[in-house]
């Protein structure tokens, strides 16, 4: 675990996403959660280490499997925005998403899934504020990289999570993605309003502004890409090579090459779907 400011910290030990936490002086917030069941008590163990106030807080940044599968295990109350609460009270269960195989790091591991659906105690709709030392924790809604995005910022210590919005090394998932909302979230945080502030991502932790600049570049090939791919006739060898120019964006190691190729196809034909249905 890795203190990045005097009450912030990050884990990027665990399979899934980068872990965060607020250590206040009333209780701590966490951001998004371990996936598997071996993860969670030496999670919880390092957090206790860290002293602070009672109560405990979940933030599960948005309803992508990975980083919201193992948030109840946690121990405590859960928030997240009002659309994933809807995704999660739609009844779709873990075992479910796992079978449509997304590309996530949760669609290679053996082990059992529970059935229930993930119930949040808590959601928002334009933003919350968490009060739990003398400036507020602000949980905002960014609904570009996924409906129900949400960013985490704490404006004393410079410090904002932003879940999959600035994704590097590996394509973010498409599949509940705005791209023109996700454009105007990513101009957002590469303007001077965030130029002294230390940017986590759910998938690679502390990331610069050219990571910023690299996923701008990204979602625009993703747009021209999808114009030549709307076209109900589109064979699937193009949509093949479609992926295969996406992928092509980053640079990772070849073991993952497989999984995020499926990633991009789920994603990519999910988006397409929701296009189609007007959604």
């Amino acid at each position: 675990m890795d203190q990045i400011s005097e009450h912030v910290f990050i884990e990027d030990e665990f399979p899934g996403v980068v872990l965060g936490a607020f250590n206040f002086s009333h209780g701590l917030v966490m951001v998004d959660a371990p996936f598997r069941r071996q993860d969670i008590a030496p999670w919880r163990g390092r957090l206790a280490n860290l002293g602070g106030g009672v109560d405990k807080l979940v933030i599960v940044l948005d309803n992508q499997i990975d980083r919201c599968y193992g948030a109840r295990a946690m121990g405590a109350n859960i928030l997240c925005h009002q659309k994933a609460l809807a995704l999660f009270q739609s009844g779709s269960s873990a075992s479910h998403i796992q079978e449509e195989k997304t590309g996530a790091e949760l669609d290679i591991m053996t082990f059992p899934l529970e059935t229930h659906p993930i119930t949040p105690d808590f959601a928002y709709s334009d933003q919350a504020a968490i009060y739990w030392d003398g400036d507020p924790l602000l949980i905002t809604h960014h609904p570009g990289a996924h409906l129900a995005g949400s960013w985490a910022l704490y404006e004393p210590e410079k410090i904002i999570f932003v879940g999959d919005s600035v994704v590097a090394d590996q394509p973010p998932f498409l599949a509940w993605s705005d791209l023109k909302l996700w454009l105007d979230d990513l101009y957002h945080l590469a303007s001077d309003s965030f130029a002294d502030y230390k940017i986590v991502s759910g998938r690679n932790g502390l990331v610069g502004r050219q990571a910023i600049y690299d996923m701008i570049d990204f979602i625009r090939q993703v747009g021209n890409e999808i114009a030549g791919l709307q076209d109900s006739h589109v064979k699937d060898e193009a949509f093949q090579n479609t992926v295969a120019r996406l992928l092509s964006h980053f640079e990772f190691d070849q073991k993952w090459h497989e999984r995020y190729t499926q990633r991009l196809l789920w994603g990519l034909s999910k988006y397409l779907q929701r296009q189609s249905a007007g959604e």
